[in-house]
């Protein structure tokens, strides 16, 4: 489905990414897909809009890794992905496979980044993410990332490619090696969205890094920023101060019709006491989440072909009888899957994919 950047503000998911996530860089070595699928599916439901798929490894064929990626997770998951890569043949492998319109992560000030990449924008479409830095690097002020953005915009407009598919990111620095660093930052992100009607991305967590309890510092840089116009942001659906953020945010500033998505949100947080009132405590809010019977149903209702067929090899050697995993395993998990295609919460590319795991698991019984 579509995604609209600048109605409300758009949440990417960060954790396809290999930086600083060991278990991540062995998925990529060793080509198991299957965590990276469900890394994204965590992920959307967390609640992210986007998903960031970045697989660069010094020890991997990235050409060939990423455009797997890119296929796979469309086709278990219906987010927008953002293809995010160094690599220019990466980005057009990626890109040619891609469905619809990506979000491409990205080009910057540089000459030769802008004369590699907005072919390819132009070529495949895309919203291109730009970064304000050039051959002397970030500048240190706000007004020497808006000439920087101001330089992309000319020359995007030189290809073809309008403003609209442009997201600047003006890129968060450390304020622990920094004191100005949050202000010029949020000061650019302000300055881009008024002077050049253009929308802005950032990735949120680098500016605590070096600090103890970083996520308290990127959750009260995440609300200045959305203050200040910021469209996107690259950020860990796992921490719960940054989700908080976002989601009183949306609701104080009149984005959140009936504070529905707000509601939503602490419905699906773990049971907590309500501080007591004068008169009463409150009610605790109660957790909802997706329940599964079992592993194997849930591998399969996701479309985990090589999850499935391990659970059910491993199932089989612990003793289960092979017609009882087809009556009690696969087929409820099946049902599961048909029902939600009835209802329009599955669609094909879902259904499809849980049809591959369900074969899975039969050849292993088989």
């Amino acid at each position: 489905h579509a995604v609209e950047i600048g109605k409300a503000p758009i949440l990417i998911g960060e954790r396809i990414n290999p930086t600083g996530k060991k278990r991540f860089k062995q998925a990529l070595k060793e080509n198991d897909m299957d965590y990276i699928l469900g890394e994204g599916v965590a992920q959307q439901e967390k609640g992210v809009q986007i998903l960031d798929v970045n697989v660069g490894l010094p020890d991997i064929d990235e050409v060939s890794m990423l455009t797997h990626a890119v296929c796979e997770l469309q086709a278990v998951i219906d987010l927008p992905l953002q293809i995010d890569t160094a690599s220019v043949a990466a980005m057009e492998a990626a890109l040619r496979r891609y469905n619809g319109k990506a979000m491409i992560n990205s080009v910057n000030g540089k000459d030769e980044s802008m004369q590699s990449v907005f072919p390819l924008v132009k070529k495949y479409g895309g919203l291109v993410v730009a970064l304000t830095l050039d051959n002397n690097g970030i500048p240190e002020t706000a007004e020497g990332r808006f000439k920087i953005a101001e330089k992309i915009l000319k020359t995007a407009a030189e290809y073809g490619i309008d403003k609209k598919d442009i997201v600047f990111d003006p890129l968060a620095l450390t304020v622990s090696a920094d004191d100005r660093a949050g202000i010029e930052t949020l000061r650019a992100v302000k300055m881009i969205r008024e002077e050049l009607g253009c929308h802005t991305s950032l990735g949120v967590s680098n500016v605590s890094f070096g600090l103890p309890m970083r996520d308290l510092v990127n959750a009260s840089f995440f609300t200045l920023a959305l203050g200040a116009g910021l469209s996107a942001a690259i950020m860990n659906p796992y921490s719960a101060p940054m989700m908080q953020s976002y989601h009183t945010f949306r609701a104080l500033h009149g984005l959140d019709p009936s504070c529905v998505g707000y509601i939503a949100y602490t419905q699906s947080l773990p049971e907590t006491a309500a501080a007591p009132t004068a008169s009463a405590a409150a009610p605790a809010v109660q957790k909802t989440q997706t329940a599964y019977a079992s592993p194997l149903q849930e591998a399969i209702v996701r479309g985990l072909r090589d999850r499935a067929g391990v659970l059910t090899s491993e199932l089989l050697t612990q003793g289960a009888e092979s017609l009882a995993l087809v009556q009690e395993e696969i087929i409820p998990a099946l049902n599961t899957v048909g029902e939600g295609f009835e209802k329009k919460t599955v669609y094909l590319p879902q259904l499809l994919m849980s049809a591959e795991a369900a074969k899975a698991a039969f050849e292993a019984i088989k």
